[in-house]
Protein backbone atom coordinates (compact mmCIF):
# COMPACT_ATOMS: atom_id res chain seq x y z
CA UNK A 1 0.00 0.00 0.00
CA UNK A 2 2.91 2.56 1.30
CA UNK A 3 4.43 2.09 -2.54
CA UNK A 4 1.63 2.63 -4.54
CA UNK A 5 1.14 5.97 -2.51
CA UNK A 6 4.48 6.49 -2.99
CA UNK A 7 4.18 5.44 -6.81
CA UNK A 8 1.20 7.73 -7.53
CA UNK A 9 3.02 11.10 -6.03
CA UNK A 10 5.71 10.15 -8.23
CA UNK A 11 3.65 9.73 -11.34
CA UNK A 12 1.72 12.99 -10.42
CA UNK A 13 4.98 14.53 -10.01
CA UNK A 14 6.49 13.30 -13.19
CA UNK A 15 3.44 13.83 -15.36
CA UNK A 16 3.69 17.28 -17.78
CA UNK A 17 -0.01 16.72 -19.09
CA UNK A 18 -2.94 18.68 -17.85
CA UNK A 19 -3.07 21.19 -15.67
CA UNK A 20 0.23 22.16 -13.86
CA UNK A 21 1.55 21.09 -9.98
CA UNK A 22 1.26 24.52 -9.09
CA UNK A 23 -2.24 24.70 -10.46
CA UNK A 24 -3.26 22.18 -8.53
CA UNK A 25 -1.49 23.24 -5.30
CA UNK A 26 -3.25 26.60 -5.50
CA UNK A 27 -6.84 24.38 -6.41
CA UNK A 28 -5.70 22.34 -2.73
CA UNK A 29 -5.39 26.20 -0.88
CA UNK A 30 -8.37 27.28 -2.11
CA UNK A 31 -10.36 23.85 -0.67
CA UNK A 32 -8.75 24.03 2.81
CA UNK A 33 -9.43 27.51 3.31
CA UNK A 34 -13.09 27.35 2.05
CA UNK A 35 -13.42 24.06 4.10
CA UNK A 36 -11.94 26.09 7.03
CA UNK A 37 -14.13 28.88 6.29
CA UNK A 38 -17.47 26.72 6.82
CA UNK A 39 -15.98 24.21 9.00
CA UNK A 40 -17.58 25.01 12.23
CA UNK A 41 -21.24 25.72 10.54
CA UNK A 42 -20.98 22.32 8.63
CA UNK A 43 -19.45 20.44 11.91
CA UNK A 44 -22.97 21.49 13.55
CA UNK A 45 -25.10 20.71 10.72
CA UNK A 46 -23.39 17.20 10.17
CA UNK A 47 -24.23 16.26 13.91
CA UNK A 48 -27.73 18.40 14.36
CA UNK A 49 -28.72 15.55 11.67
CA UNK A 50 -26.94 12.84 12.84
CA UNK A 51 -28.87 13.48 16.10
CA UNK A 52 -31.96 13.70 14.19
CA UNK A 53 -31.09 10.08 12.55
CA UNK A 54 -29.88 8.37 15.80
CA UNK A 55 -32.83 10.05 17.52
CA UNK A 56 -35.77 8.78 15.13
CA UNK A 57 -34.12 4.96 14.58
CA UNK A 58 -34.17 4.57 18.94
CA UNK A 59 -37.62 5.83 18.46
CA UNK A 60 -38.26 3.43 15.80
CA UNK A 61 -37.03 0.47 18.03
CA UNK A 62 -38.29 1.56 21.44
CA UNK A 63 -41.43 1.31 18.92
CA UNK A 64 -40.61 -2.18 18.15
CA UNK A 65 -39.99 -3.49 21.16
CA UNK A 66 -43.36 -2.20 22.87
Amino acid sequence: MNNLVKKTIRNFIKDESGQTTTEYVLLLLFVVIAVRAVGGQLKDRLQGIMNAAFGKTEQYINDVNE
